[in-house]
């Protein structure tokens, strides 16, 4: 099995007047070690670097700390240096035992007292391979744009941290389970439900990326399309064009038409407004891979504008009683429809 490796250093070495007690437990939390560096100053470093950790709280409990909370921590310190810390940066090396191609890279983090701007290699080559692809050079093919500029709080950077650190689980598990280490016959209770998470993972990293993509100006990964296929008033199937791609959700069908229906199959609905339950025929439905051009109906309904959806009403329109694109009652907050 490989090992991934996150190792980073801090610079400069900070002095210890300005650590507090609560800045020294955020540290331990997140196993930043910190090296005595002469007699007023320390160096921190984090041999296997690590995006959350956990501080005990007053009342015995504990908290959970994200990347945001360590620097927030820093941005604390050199406020409180009244200039003599004015930043304070981090560079982490990933790397793995064995030769894989997705197991090296790096990052670096540069936080000011107001700022936090992130940059890293993967992201860096993806661009370049992209503009390199699609002869779309862009605007920042001579260097990365900072981060203050692209995401408020390094959102972005966090996200594609995690989807780096999620892709080194992945491989593990899928190691583990492909090389007989992980069987249903070793956790016989926990197997399926890890299987089943890696799954919707799987789905997650897709969203993701697109939204990562999305953001940066990149090739965009294609947003599934989603349909409700019925005939004769029954619902026959929920299909996607991009199955994989749709996020992990629990489908269900509650339909108030009773008639015919086992008793086994009949479930209490309880409702909004408080009044009584009502009885209905339910069960789940799953997503699946759609027999049908789904882009060929959308172009049809939105007449070739998928944006066009949103209907406009002028001022002093009154609101119509049904939405003309999901012929449902419109709500206050009808998606379809804007005044």
């Amino acid at each position: 099995m490989a090992d991934y490796i996150s190792a980073g250093a801090f610079n400069p070495s900070i002095p210890k007047h300005l650590i507090t007690q609560e800045d020294q437990e955020i540290f331990d939390a997140f196993g930043i070690i910190t090296y005595p560096e002469g007699e007023d100053k320390v160096f921190l470093f984090a041999d296997d670097w690590c995006t959350t950790g956990y501080i005990q709280n007053g009342d015995g409990g504990e908290r959970e700390l994200s990347e945001d909370d360590l620097y927030e921590c820093l941005k604390g310190i050199i406020r409180r240096s009244n200039g003599e810390l004015p930043w304070i940066s981090r560079e982490t090396a990933y790397t793995c035992s064995k030769n894989r191609g997705d197991g090296f890279g790096g990052s670096a983090i540069f936080i000011t007292a107001d700022d936090v701007q992130w940059f890293g290699t993967s992201s860096w080559l993806e661009q370049r391979i992209t503009e390199a692809e699609t002869g779309d050079t862009g605007p920042h093919s001579e260097e990365p744009e900072p981060m203050n500029q692209r995401t408020p709080s390094g959102a972005v950077a966090v996200l594609e941290d995690m989807l780096a650190q999620y892709g080194h689980l992945h491989d593990m598990l899928s190691d583990c389970i492909e090389g007989g280490r992980l069987s249903a016959a070793e956790l016989p209770d926990d197997y399926a439900a890890i299987v089943d998470q890696l799954c919707k993972c799987v789905s997650i990293e897709h969203i993701a990326a697109a939204f990562i993509n999305n953001y940066r100006g990149e090739k965009a990964i294609p947003t599934p399309k989603l349909a409700v296929v019925m005939k004769g008033g029954l619902i026959q199937s929920i299909v996607s064009d991009l199955p994989e791609q749709v996020l992990p959700l629990e489908v269900m069908v509650i339909d108030y038409d009773t008639d015919g229906a086992d008793d086994d199959d009949i479930s209490l609905v309880p409702q909004g407004d408080g009044t009584e339950d009502v009885r209905a025929y339910a069960r789940l439905e799953q997503v699946t891979k759609a027999g049908i051009d789904l882009a060929s109906v959308l172009e049809q309904i939105t007449g070739g504008n998928e944006e066009g959806t949103l209907t406009t009403l002028p001022e002093g329109t009154e609101r119509p009683e049904h939405c003309l694109v999901c012929d449902v009652p419109i709500p206050a907050s009808c998606p379809h429809v804007e005044i």
